[in-house]
């Protein structure tokens, strides 16, 4: 798994800050809002999405964010980590301070839930 999701584990070229683990998502679906920033296709597509989250493309996120609640933290997904990152950022500046990158995203995901189906 590292090797495929970059030298660090963490999606290409993420740090730490920010991140949240796959294991740590049962608890924290009842707190926070699930945001899959990749496109449509990506979300239906072959490595699926989380239940219960959202699509919320990244080229279309500062647009329709601009109206949610700021103090809803959100978890933001992405295929490995790196968009999501992007979307962090971008959501941090304005002003949500409660958002998180899922590390490695929906990669590590598949990887978690083959694991604990075993």
């Amino acid at each position: 798994l590292r090797m495929f999701l970059g030298f660090n584990g963490r999606g290409f070229g993420q740090g730490a800050a920010d991140e949240v683990d796959v294991g740590d998502l049962d608890a924290l679906q009842s707190t926070h809002r699930l945001i899959d920033v990749r496109g449509s296709d990506e979300f239906l597509g072959m490595l699926g999405h989380i239940p219960g989250s959202e699509n919320q493309p990244l080229d279309q996120l500062a647009s329709r964010a601009h109206d949610w609640d700021r103090s809803q933290p959100l978890v933001l997904i992405c295929q490995s980590g790196g968009r999501s990152a992007r979307a962090v950022d971008l959501l941090k500046r304005m002003g949500f301070e409660g958002a998180v990158n899922l590390r490695g995203g929906m990669m590590a995901y598949q990887v978690w839930r083959s694991r604990a189906a075993a």
